[in-house]
């Protein structure tokens, strides 16, 4: 909280710690040996049935979200469930803070953040989902370039 000016904050998935793994499903396709099924169900549930299509706005995007399976099954989403972030850390949070969200189904986590984090602002970047760097990404900067010209440097 010393060093931050402000913070930009994009949907970020917050999980009950100490509850069952809302991956479970996932998981078990994993370990069973289908990676790629389960990596494909993962890109569905974050980004939509035409995830592929979305990646493809990346050079090498759609072997890469294969080549990640291990990452994601392995440390991304048991680091995701387990992370604690409540009241007491969103309280220590005194700086500028906008919550940016494509306004799909992944901005669960806002509601929570908004009573945690005093004065959080929020932006919906129109017609996006939890892809919103990849399907608008001069929406993103105009929304943080915005955000940080109300809130400078000092």
């Amino acid at each position: 909280p010393a060093t931050a000016r402000s913070l930009v904050i994009m949907e970020p998935p917050i999980f009950n710690p100490d509850g069952p793994s809302p991956f479970a499903k996932l998981e078990a396709l994993y370990n069973s040996g289908d990676k790629l099924g389960a990596m494909s169900a993962f890109s569905t549930a974050s980004y939509g049935a035409e995830w592929r299509t979305l990646a493809s706005r990346v050079p090498g995007g759609p072997p890469q979200v294969e080549k990640d399976v291990d990452t994601v099954f392995q440390s991304e989403a048991p680091a995701m469930t387990k992370w604690r972030f409540g009241a007491e850390e969103g309280a220590r949070i005194t700086q500028p803070t906008i919550y940016l969200t494509g306004g799909g189904r992944h901005g669960a986590s806002r509601e929570r953040l908004q009573m945690w984090i005093k004065g959080m602002e929020q932006f919906v970047i129109p017609n996006t989902t939890h892809a919103m760097l990849m399907e608008d990404p001069k929406g993103v900067a105009d929304a943080i370039a915005a955000f940080l010209k109300q809130h400078p440097l000092k």
